[in-house]
Protein backbone atom coordinates (compact mmCIF):
# COMPACT_ATOMS: atom_id res chain seq x y z
CA UNK A 1 0.00 0.00 0.00
CA UNK A 2 3.32 2.59 0.96
CA UNK A 3 3.96 2.54 -2.90
CA UNK A 4 0.38 3.13 -4.84
CA UNK A 5 0.76 5.96 -1.50
CA UNK A 6 3.83 7.56 -3.19
CA UNK A 7 2.76 6.48 -6.38
CA UNK A 8 -0.65 8.96 -5.60
CA UNK A 9 1.23 11.50 -3.89
CA UNK A 10 3.24 11.83 -6.93
CA UNK A 11 0.43 11.82 -9.17
CA UNK A 12 -1.38 15.04 -6.98
CA UNK A 13 1.62 16.37 -7.12
CA UNK A 14 2.05 16.43 -10.38
CA UNK A 15 -1.60 17.81 -11.15
CA UNK A 16 -0.67 20.30 -8.38
CA UNK A 17 2.33 21.85 -10.92
CA UNK A 18 0.76 21.60 -13.83
CA UNK A 19 -2.02 23.93 -12.47
CA UNK A 20 0.61 26.36 -11.02
CA UNK A 21 2.99 26.27 -14.38
CA UNK A 22 -0.07 26.40 -16.70
CA UNK A 23 -1.16 29.71 -14.66
CA UNK A 24 2.31 31.34 -16.67
CA UNK A 25 2.22 29.36 -19.68
CA UNK A 26 -1.59 30.02 -20.63
CA UNK A 27 -0.17 33.76 -21.89
CA UNK A 28 -0.02 33.96 -25.45
CA UNK A 29 2.11 36.75 -26.88
CA UNK A 30 -1.40 38.39 -27.99
CA UNK A 31 -2.47 38.68 -24.31
CA UNK A 32 1.00 39.93 -22.63
CA UNK A 33 0.72 42.94 -25.71
CA UNK A 34 -2.97 43.46 -24.06
CA UNK A 35 -1.63 43.27 -20.57
CA UNK A 36 1.49 45.44 -21.73
CA UNK A 37 -0.52 48.46 -22.36
CA UNK A 38 -1.05 51.81 -20.47
CA UNK A 39 -4.60 52.39 -19.05
CA UNK A 40 -5.95 55.22 -17.75
CA UNK A 41 -7.22 53.30 -15.29
CA UNK A 42 -6.50 49.58 -14.21
CA UNK A 43 -5.84 47.13 -16.47
CA UNK A 44 -8.88 44.74 -17.00
CA UNK A 45 -6.99 42.69 -19.19
CA UNK A 46 -4.02 42.34 -16.17
CA UNK A 47 -6.93 42.12 -13.57
CA UNK A 48 -8.48 38.84 -15.06
CA UNK A 49 -4.64 37.46 -15.65
CA UNK A 50 -3.37 37.93 -12.27
CA UNK A 51 -6.70 36.30 -10.92
CA UNK A 52 -6.35 33.55 -12.71
CA UNK A 53 -3.30 33.08 -11.90
CA UNK A 54 -4.26 33.28 -8.10
CA UNK A 55 -6.93 30.66 -8.66
CA UNK A 56 -4.04 28.54 -10.66
CA UNK A 57 -1.73 28.57 -7.41
CA UNK A 58 -4.48 28.38 -4.82
CA UNK A 59 -5.57 25.30 -6.45
CA UNK A 60 -1.84 24.08 -7.06
CA UNK A 61 -0.87 24.55 -3.39
CA UNK A 62 -3.56 22.54 -2.35
CA UNK A 63 -2.48 19.89 -4.61
CA UNK A 64 1.30 19.91 -4.17
CA UNK A 65 -0.04 19.89 -0.46
CA UNK A 66 -2.11 16.38 -0.48
CA UNK A 67 0.57 14.68 -2.98
CA UNK A 68 2.99 15.60 0.26
CA UNK A 69 0.70 14.75 2.95
CA UNK A 70 0.24 10.89 0.99
CA UNK A 71 3.75 10.74 0.32
CA UNK A 72 4.67 11.30 4.06
CA UNK A 73 1.96 8.93 4.77
CA UNK A 74 4.02 6.01 2.62
CA UNK A 75 7.31 6.95 4.25
CA UNK A 76 6.23 6.68 7.39
CA UNK A 77 4.28 3.26 6.49
CA UNK A 78 1.09 4.36 7.81
CA UNK A 79 -1.12 1.85 6.89
CA UNK A 80 -4.51 3.37 4.63
CA UNK A 81 -5.91 -0.59 4.22
CA UNK A 82 -9.28 0.78 4.54
CA UNK A 83 -9.10 2.45 1.26
CA UNK A 84 -8.31 0.68 -2.07
CA UNK A 85 -5.94 1.97 -4.17
CA UNK A 86 -8.98 2.48 -6.84
CA UNK A 87 -10.39 5.03 -4.34
CA UNK A 88 -7.35 6.84 -3.54
CA UNK A 89 -6.86 7.62 -7.56
CA UNK A 90 -10.71 8.13 -8.09
CA UNK A 91 -10.47 11.31 -5.10
CA UNK A 92 -7.79 12.79 -6.81
CA UNK A 93 -9.41 12.72 -9.92
CA UNK A 94 -12.42 13.54 -8.59
CA UNK A 95 -10.72 16.28 -6.97
CA UNK A 96 -9.17 17.56 -10.37
CA UNK A 97 -12.36 17.18 -11.89
CA UNK A 98 -13.98 19.43 -9.32
CA UNK A 99 -11.06 22.00 -9.02
CA UNK A 100 -11.46 22.09 -13.15
CA UNK A 101 -15.63 23.14 -12.83
CA UNK A 102 -14.55 25.37 -9.79
CA UNK A 103 -12.11 27.92 -11.11
CA UNK A 104 -13.89 29.62 -13.53
CA UNK A 105 -16.07 30.70 -10.74
CA UNK A 106 -12.88 31.65 -8.69
CA UNK A 107 -11.38 33.79 -10.69
CA UNK A 108 -14.68 35.51 -11.02
CA UNK A 109 -14.84 35.69 -7.54
CA UNK A 110 -11.76 37.12 -6.98
CA UNK A 111 -12.43 39.45 -9.97
CA UNK A 112 -15.15 40.84 -8.52
CA UNK A 113 -13.69 41.44 -5.00
CA UNK A 114 -10.61 43.34 -6.56
CA UNK A 115 -12.88 45.50 -8.34
CA UNK A 116 -14.72 46.47 -5.27
CA UNK A 117 -11.93 47.90 -4.04
CA UNK A 118 -11.29 50.28 -6.91
CA UNK A 119 -12.90 53.27 -6.55
CA UNK A 120 -15.86 54.38 -9.12
CA UNK A 121 -14.61 56.39 -12.06
CA UNK A 122 -16.45 59.67 -11.38
CA UNK A 123 -14.16 59.64 -7.89
CA UNK A 124 -11.06 60.34 -9.36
Amino acid sequence: MGSSLTAAGLLADIVGVAFIGFAFLRSDARNLLEQAQTKWDYSPEVLSALCEQKTDNIIGVGFLFVGFVLQLFAAFGWDLSGFSDTVIFAAILFAFIAAIVARRKLIQRFEAQAKSLAPPRDQK
